[in-house]
């Protein structure tokens, strides 16, 4: 019941909503309240490590709210969220779920290029992967991107 009141609110008891489910295990709750309030300062507040429910938060992020978000908005606010929070792992993570398993927006170019480029920074054993199994992305950005990290092979596989 205290969430539901909270969350009528919207935006005056924030802390008192993060409290409430942080304390309760209620972390699918706060996740979806934090995509559809679309507050960078509480995602920048949420997403601090020394947040001791943060992984539980992030976890409920990925696989159940920002995947049932049909709003761009939504998304746009979450990945600028993880991306300012240094989130690169987690953020390869989430786009891996909206860009490859959810169409609503697998089709986005700067979703793709972004899912490319993150990989490329921190993972790069996925570029190869993604490369083929996407197709709307800006080629030229990605080939230079690969190229700065030695993934001579991506890069070549991009400008074929």
């Amino acid at each position: 019941m205290a969430v539901i009141a909270y969350k009528r609110s919207w935006g005056t008891c924030d802390q008192e909503l993060i409290e409430v489910t942080n304390r309760n295990s209620l972390f699918r709750l706060q996740a979806r309240y934090l995509v559809e309030r679309l507050s960078k300062e509480l995602w920048a507040e949420v997403l601090k490590p020394e947040n001791t429910f943060r992984a539980q938060v992030i976890e409920q992020v990925i696989s159940a709210a920002l995947p049932e978000s049909k709003n761009v908005d939504e998304v746009s606010v979450t990945v600028s969220a993880f991306l300012k929070a240094g989130l690169q792992l987690e953020l390869i993570s989430l786009l891996e779920k909206i860009v490859l398993h959810n169409s609503e927006f697998g089709g986005y170019k700067q979703l793709q290029s972004l899912l490319i480029i993150t990989a490329v920074k921190s993972d790069q054993t996925r570029v190869m992967d993604y490369l083929n199994r996407l197709d709307n992305y800006e080629p030229a950005d990605m080939a230079t991107e690969c190229l700065d990290y030695n993934l001579n092979e991506e890069a070549l596989f991009i400008y074929r």
